[in-house]
């Protein structure tokens, strides 16, 4: 009877162990499988993300706020019939949603699976003509090249002096930067209180090492020609009155 009894009470043990090893082997199944998901292919349309010492834009003699989710453009043109206006906007959206949600997730990284139900979903919002970036109404534009002024000491003051300038006036502000993400212009924005003018931005997220055909380029630039519209004026005010070869467009260039 005894003997009975033991071997009964090794069974019911032996059937407890293995049901908690199930569980905690499920629950490790199941963070592997969030670590390690197999996308359905969204990683296609992107570049390898730049590595720090080469996140650096020698013209805007700076270094980037993030590292840019850079979209393989040729990719995407091919799978989706996209332009290039529209996958700038893609690209810009596409990290502004990203850097939203790491800081929900505190700066974590998200996983695979997160990353493509967001492509997804910044895919169908530029199929439907919804964009983060909102062309000026304005016939003048103001473009203003920022980086520049953030290489000194007292960028804020002379950014401010600029917009105090009557011609700021007579157009609608847009500053683009080569190295600055959305987040840390509007940041510097609302320090200044200068998002008082309903400033536009072109962040480095809408940079590109691709060309309007799709063929890559051997900088990284943005091409404004198709994100405003025929009849507007376009002003760019850079240092020394040049425009650096990554900001293309048909503009009238000013000085700083």
């Amino acid at each position: 009877m005894q003997f009975c009894y033991n071997f009964l009470l090794i069974i019911i043990c032996l059937f407890f162990t293995s049901c908690t090893l199930g569980s905690k082997g499920t629950d490790n199944l199941k963070k592997n499988l969030d670590q390690y998901y197999q996308s359905s292919g969204v990683v296609h349309y992107f570049l390898s993300e730049l590595p720090d010492w080469a996140n650096y834009s020698e013209t805007g003699k700076c270094s980037r706020s993030i590292r840019v989710k850079y979209v393989h453009m040729k990719n995407m043109m091919e799978s989706f019939n996209l332009n290039y206006p529209q996958l700038i906007h893609f690209q810009y959206q596409f990290n502004k949603d990203y850097q939203m949600l790491k800081q929900f997730y505190e700066n974590q990284n998200l996983f695979l699976k997160n990353e493509e139900s967001l492509f997804y979903d910044v895919l169908d919002k530029i199929k439907s003509g919804i964009y983060a970036f909102h062309k000026p109404k304005f016939e003048r534009v103001n473009l203003i090249w920022i980086d520049p002024l953030f290489g000194s000491e007292d960028g804020n003051r002379q950014l401010e002096k600029i917009f105090a300038r009557p011609e700021m006036l007579l157009g609608h502000p847009v500053v683009i930067s080569m190295c600055q993400d959305y987040y840390a212009i509007t940041e510097v924005l609302k320090k200044t209180k200068l998002d008082k003018y309903d400033v536009r931005i072109i962040p480095a997220e809408m940079f590109s090492i691709f060309l309007e055909d799709g063929n890559r380029d051997f900088s990284f630039s943005v091409n404004l020609n198709g994100m405003f519209a025929a009849e507007q004026k376009l002003y760019l005010y850079t240092p020394k009155k040049v425009a650096p070869k990554e900001i293309i467009g048909n503009f009238k260039v000013e000085l700083l």
